[in-house]
């Protein structure tokens, strides 16, 4: 219990610092928050000592991510559950809506009285307590904390990010559309394999698709934007 509190704690500590980085700083969220994630992920090793620890994640903690409820594995109820709150928030309150108006036009939100730094702030440290959340799942599901994890997860997150972005929205990135984009390069990447092709196959994939998503979802905005 105790290190699953710290864990959001320091999750909410790293979104905090991201908002610094981003909103104070004026640093683009996406060359800020890469950053940042690179600085973590170097302290993570040192804190480490790049030591993995094995056999101590197991009992209550695993079934943190191991235990299933109607034949479904909690993570993927994680997800739905989060799919669902986070489609809610932004498509149906006027929270959501300012939060898309501070993303896609900060200047002509802030004309309107949007407060687009809050906005941002509360964004920021709200996506760092939800990763460090599916940090926890993702110790537990495989039993063992590896310090160098992570990092392989980002390309994939990136790319299921803008591939959902060409779904149901039309270039506005939504939760619906992530989460069919997690299954479909999930799918992919593990066909892949199934395949019988080379470990490194899926993750030219991914790159692949990343590319592929980018190209479309501009287009989409330009056409929105006609």
């Amino acid at each position: 219990a105790a290190a699953i509190l710290l864990t959001l704690v320091a999750g909410l500590a790293i979104g905090l610092f991201n908002s610094l980085v981003v909103v104070r700083m004026r640093i683009d969220s996406f060359i800020g928050t890469l950053a940042t994630g690179s600085i973590i992920a170097a302290l993570t090793i040192w804190v480490s000592g790049d030591q993995i620890i094995t056999g101590k994640l197991s009992g209550s903690f695993s079934d943190f991510a191991s235990a299933s409820l109607g034949g479904v594995q909690l993570p993927v109820l994680y997800m739905l559950v989060a799919m669902l709150a986070l489609g809610y928030v932004l498509e149906q309150t006027v929270f959501g809506r300012q939060t898309y108006a501070a993303g896609y036009g900060p200047d002509v939100a802030r004309l309107i009285g949007v407060r687009v730094a809050r906005l941002r702030t509360i964004s920021l440290v709200f996506s760092g307590l939800l990763g460090s959340f599916a940090g926890i799942a993702l110790a537990a599901q495989l039993g063992s904390a590896d310090p160098t994890t992570g990092a392989e997860y980002l390309i994939p997150a990136f790319s299921a990010v803008f591939v959902g972005a060409t779904q149901f929205r039309h270039g506005r990135f939504n939760p619906w559309g992530t989460v069919v984009a997690v299954l479909m390069i999930g799918t992919g990447s593990v066909g892949l394999l199934m395949a019988g092709t080379q470990e490194w196959m899926p993750q030219v994939f991914q790159g692949a698709v990343l590319i592929v998503a980018v190209g479309i979802t501009g287009i989409q905005r330009k056409r929105l934007r006609a």
